[in-house]
């Protein structure tokens, strides 16, 4: 889908407009934006870890993320299934948390009514 190159084309964006925009800053902006979301997606993997294994062995679950050389080597890369793992990661963290969660389905069915 558009949304994962829509990221990208912000950043660009925001490098063009203040003049920031060098091949290295253009070629490095997308890992930049990428390890971000990585770090988001480990919080929320600690957090899920907390919800189902509790909080001393989360930290086991964490090390083992962070541990993972393909994590580190695959998740940094702009590509649009790194971010979908991210997502889903975020996802399952909210659904185990206990929060209040509706899916896009059920507000979509409530604004039909």
């Amino acid at each position: 889908g558009p949304a994962h190159p829509l990221l990208f084309a912000g950043v660009y964006a925001f490098l063009e407009m203040f003049s920031l925009h060098t091949p290295a800053t253009v070629a490095g902006s997308p890992r930049v934006v990428q390890c971000v979301l990585a770090a988001i997606g480990d919080c929320a993997l600690h957090k899920l870890a907390v919800a189902v294994v509790g909080p001393g062995a989360s930290k086991w679950v964490l090390f083992c993320n962070l541990a993972n050389w393909f994590t580190g080597y695959a998740l940094v890369r702009p590509y649009s299934n790194s971010l979908e793992a991210v997502l889903v990661t975020m996802v399952f963290a909210q659904y185990a948390s206990g929060a209040p969660f509706r899916s896009w389905l059920s507000i979509a069915a409530d604004r039909r009514i």
